[in-house]
């Protein structure tokens, strides 16, 4: 049956948690119901390119995303508990079991995802590292129970030459992971940052953000750390909440942009004269009725970034757009993206159990023009 035939425009209105970038182009599962989805950043044409298989038509199946090659891998949310790489060539699906695995640990972004040697090493909850061998795509998993913080997330890993470095969310603790003996070592960070959400690196410095109101540089070699809290004035958090105040961070040209979990802007620290200078994207200020307002997936404000040269892709939760920044300007580019589906994925959807008027391009409309259209060819 057809659902939500009123539906609002916003509601509507397609979004995604993570993608992946391909040059003009993005790839990512849909949030909104079953589909994966082609999009072309200069023109915003969304194009639903497959459908996720054995999964009912439901919201948030898979929401991370990562592309090597020809190859899209999935991190699932609450589709079954198994991973998928999708070859964008051959059109087809590959399933990966992995036995003994709790489907929490399949939860993951793109960012959370290391190409070393021929590997995929994929870091989700706690110490918990999943193995995927690019050339027969078997997976395995290892759980570093002597070391492993029981549930806590991980906050925003870096890959340094062999090593990958992994922040606790809910705890002053970084572990470094050797990509060449698959061991951790760890590093407590002994100040009053409360959990490590981002972390970024410049070449010497690791510099973190957490809970508490603060950027804070860490130099590893010498143990030494470092606070800066002299933030816009008008820097907030969007609500009143105890969560962090940035979700991910990006250095380029000796500047580290932070991006927004629940703070109300955008900052750029610039490292080589410690000047913060804030961000502001019109359109994006919050409000209660904005943060609860139906339709809306989550109250942060985006939760990663995804660098395309001198600019940063962020999807906006309030607006359920993308914004393109420029990194040396600050000036942005709004991308709306539209459905442009073909035939031959239209005529798919009608096999689905449970549809949904946004699928189609004018609702319902194109819902009854496809029925009729395509009535013969579909009997």
């Amino acid at each position: 049956m057809v659902q939500n035939y009123f539906m609002s425009e916003y509601i509507r209105k397609i979004f995604f948690y993570d993608c992946a970038i391909d040059n003009n182009f993005i790839y990512f599962p849909l949030a909104n119901y079953n589909a994966l989805c082609k999009a072309n950043l200069l023109s915003g044409k969304c194009e639903i390119i497959d459908m996720f298989p054995d999964e009912d038509n439901s919201p948030l199946l898979y929401c991370g995303i990562y592309k090597v090659d020809n190859l899209l891998l999935f991190g699932v949310s609450r589709g079954k508990n198994r991973i998928l790489i999708y070859d964008i060539c051959k059109k087809i699906f590959y399933k990966i079991n992995i036995e003994g695995i709790e489907k929490k640990w399949l939860e993951f972004n793109g960012n959370q995802v290391v190409n070393y040697n021929g590997k995929l090493y994929i870091f989700t909850f706690g110490l918990v590292v999943i193995n995927i061998n690019l050339k027969d795509l078997k997976a395995t998993y290892k759980s570093y129970t002597d070391k492993r913080l029981l549930d806590d997330e991980i906050g925003q890993i870096k890959c340094i030459k062999d090593k990958v470095y992994v922040p606790m969310k809910n705890q002053n603790y970084i572990y470094s992971f050797d990509l060449v003996n698959e061991t951790f070592e760890k590093y407590y960070i002994n100040c009053d940052i409360n959990g490590i959400a981002t972390l970024e690196y410049d070449g010497i410095n690791f510099w973190m953000t957490g809970k508490n109101r603060g950027i804070y540089k860490w130099n590893k070699e010498k143990n030494e750390i470092n606070k800066y809290d002299f933030f816009p004035a008008n820097l907030k958090k969007i609500i009143d909440c105890e969560y962090n105040w940035f979700s991910d961070s990006v250095y380029y040209k000796s500047s580290i942009f932070f991006i927004p979990a629940f703070a109300n802007m955008i900052i750029e620290f610039d490292l080589r004269n410690n000047t913060i200078y804030e961000i502001q994207i019109s359109n994006e200020e919050e409000s209660e009725e904005s943060i609860y307002q139906d339709g809306r997936f989550f109250w942060q404000k985006y939760l990663n970034a995804k660098r395309k040269n001198d600019k940063l892709l962020l999807m906006s939760s309030k607006r359920k757009c993308i914004y393109l920044l420029d990194m040396n300007s600050h000036e942005y580019k709004e991308v709306e993206l539209q459905y442009c589906q073909n035939l031959l994925i239209r005529k798919k959807m009608l096999g689905l159990s449970n549809l949904k008027e946004e699928m189609f391009l004018n609702g319902i409309r194109d819902y009854i023009e496809l029925i009729i259209g395509c009535g013969d060819e579909l009997s």
